[in-house]
């Protein structure tokens, strides 16, 4: 998000907001840091704002305390291997931080030679915990797999019904900072996904799947009632697991 000038009323619209956002970040982040540091406000050419995977106190960092590339568009021809100045930047269009906590939400900002202000931000917060957790449910579908193929009908729902909760525990953790207090809560995660389902944030049909997992995996663990489904059902289900964990995936990979 660039701050720019334009004629045209819908880049006018589109510059406005972006202004406004770059005002709230310095009012809000950047501003109070400066006054902190006793310098001028501005007066640094990039910044970035961690913020932290759980309540706390955010981090301000200015200039040299962080590494950041970006992507550009160059105002001449640039040769493979050729110097490359601030002169040669006509415009940004991304920004890629190296954030020291994988965990954490960040926004970045950095200013072009002529003034304007680039801004780029990812609010999600534990994506690094998050990838662990796909590994993990890597692992349960895989043996969930297994299980069918060897015609183990319980076991392969009780299997997928833990890979269905570990994928969303990936997606509670992105946003909500106490998500994670609660991963020994059925009920929790079981409110979550249908809330989330119910106003379009995930897909419904993975909390359909998430459902009727959880209706059958009682009588399947303990051997409670008589079986409420037959080898080609089970097979489905957990064929779906790829569908979920192939959706969380996208929605908690960092940006590059």
């Amino acid at each position: 998000m660039t701050e720019g000038d334009s004629q045209e009323p819908e880049a006018e619209s589109d510059n406005e907001f972006a202004e406004n956002v770059v005002q709230q970040i310095y009012e809000h982040f950047l501003n109070p840091e400066t006054d902190r540091r006793e310098v001028e406000r501005d007066s640094f050419t990039r910044a970035l704002v961690v913020l932290p995977p759980a309540p706390g106190e955010l981090r301000v960092l200015l200039d040299n305390e962080f590494e950041m590339s970006a992507t550009f568009r160059a105002a001449r021809d640039i040769a493979y291997g050729e110097e490359v100045t601030s002169a040669d930047i006509s415009d940004l269009t991304d920004l890629h931080p190296v954030v020291p906590d994988p965990d954490a939400g960040w926004v970045a900002v950095a200013k072009l030679p002529d003034g304007r202000r680039m801004v780029a931000f990812d609010f999600r917060r534990n994506l690094g915990r998050a990838a662990k957790v796909l590994k993990r449910f890597d692992q349960y579908r895989s043996a969930a797999d297994a299980a069918v193929e060897l015609e183990l009908k319980a076991p392969a729902i009780d299997l997928a019904h833990a890979a269905c909760e570990l994928l969303i525990e990936c997606l509670m953790g992105r946003f909500d900072e106490t998500a994670n207090a609660g991963r020994g809560s059925h009920r929790r995660r079981d409110h979550w996904i249908a809330r989330e389902s119910e106003m379009g944030n995930v897909p419904k049909e993975f909390q359909q799947l998430y459902a009727r997992l959880a209706a059958i995996r009682g009588s399947a663990r303990y051997a409670e009632r008589s079986e409420q489904y037959d080898r080609a059902d089970v097979a489905a289900l957990v064929a779906k697991l790829g569908e979920f964990g192939e959706y969380a995936a996208q929605q908690v990979t960092p940006r590059v």
